[in-house]
């Protein structure tokens, strides 16, 4: 990857993201990571994710389907967060690793797949050159430029975050999600690739 990004003139940061300790955020970022650490990278990601920003990133599909550690259960609540879904309502607590139901875990990743969060790639490595029969899974994270530092996205500190979005609802009509728009993916000026 490394190298067709750089044949298209597109600087990469840093050759490993767990490493990458640099201010700033970034409006876009494209991360296919190890799969072993993709919940890691994920989360450090979305630190530096800029308001309004975008993160894609390619899953082991297993990471999202069993939310076994705290980690893990936080990369999911993150992503419904940032659909205006309250995790807890299936289960999903980003400061545990208890099991979610499997039934409540069903219906939140049929949620965030409805709505364009989560996009289900079978197993697109099979013929690649370092072939793999791994079923992969596409995240689409968008932070909310609304949060400002209310929100502490490395604590994941969801049931405040919750609370104050309820009361800002009340007050005014919400704004469209960015993929209620025609186009997927939205144009952004300051590219980053992990």
């Amino acid at each position: 990857m490394r190298l067709l990004l750089h044949d298209q003139d597109i600087s990469v940061i840093a050759s490993d993201w767990l490493e990458y300790d640099e201010p700033g955020t970034f409006d876009t970022i494209l991360s296919n990571p190890p799969f072993a650490d993709a919940d890691k990278h994920f989360l450090k990601s979305v630190e530096y994710t800029a308001p309004g920003g975008n993160l894609v990133q390619l899953f082991n599909a297993e990471t999202l389907r069993n939310p076994c550690t705290k980690s893990r259960q936080r990369v999911l609540a993150t992503i419904a967060l940032s659909w205006s879904i309250d995790p807890a309502t299936y289960g999903v607590d980003p400061n545990s690793a208890a099991p979610v139901e499997e039934g409540d875990l069903y219906k939140l990743l049929v949620t965030l797949a409805d709505k364009g969060a989560i996009k289900w790639l079978g197993q697109p490595f099979k013929n690649a050159e370092r072939p793999t029969s791994v079923e992969v899974a596409c995240v689409w994270f968008w932070k909310p430029k609304d949060l400002g530092k209310t929100f502490d996205w490395s604590t994941g500190n969801f049931q405040a975050e919750e609370k104050r979005r309820k009361q800002l609802r009340q007050r005014s009509p919400r704004s469209p999600h960015p993929a209620q728009s025609k186009r997927w993916w939205p144009g952004t000026e300051n590219l980053s690739a992990c």
